[in-house]
């Protein structure tokens, strides 16, 4: 019977070793699809620079990871590709997640599984990007010399 006990003992220690080790570290999984045979950078911010974290190979599919056993800091990171072509990333607490996109339309194209952070902050960057054209658009009306005072007043507002 105490034989049982230690064998349970020990197989639920090992889970819970397995299952915590599991998420230490980082992996970030991309998939770029018109990228192939080259080298991606992970890059962080500090202050108003950028330095290197990870490079990883990008394989002939397009598919990449960038992965390490340390934890990297939180904030804003950038994903590096060739032509100093670049994209930001969110790095909170949860450092495990992938994302996928095209060269052809890098942002736009851009989706992410398991990072909401991130999910959420692109939508923010295409409502803004979709409010600034609206307004341009307004601002040249504004500009227009056959506009009436009351058409003036109701762009403004």
């Amino acid at each position: 019977m105490i034989l049982k006990k230690l064998f349970l003992l020990f197989f639920l220690a090992g889970i819970l070793t397995v299952n915590g080790s599991a998420f230490t570290g980082y992996r970030i999984e991309l998939q770029i699809n018109g990228l192939q045979d080259t080298v991606s950078y992970l890059a962080y911010y500090f202050g108003e620079r950028q330095f290197l974290k990870d490079t990883a190979r990008v394989d002939s599919q397009g598919h990449f990871v960038f992965e390490g056993e340390d934890r990297l800091k939180p904030g804003m990171h950038m994903v590096v590709l060739p032509g100093n072509t670049y994209f930001e990333i969110i790095v909170d607490n949860n450092q495990h997640f992938s994302l996928s996109t095209s060269t052809d339309n890098l942002i736009g194209d851009l989706t992410f599984s398991n990072s909401p952070e991130n999910t959420a902050f692109y939508e923010y960057i295409e409502t803004m990007q979709s409010l600034n054209k609206e307004l341009s658009v307004m601002r040249k009306k504004l500009e227009e010399e056959s506009l009436t005072p009351d058409e003036q007043m109701r762009l403004q507002e």
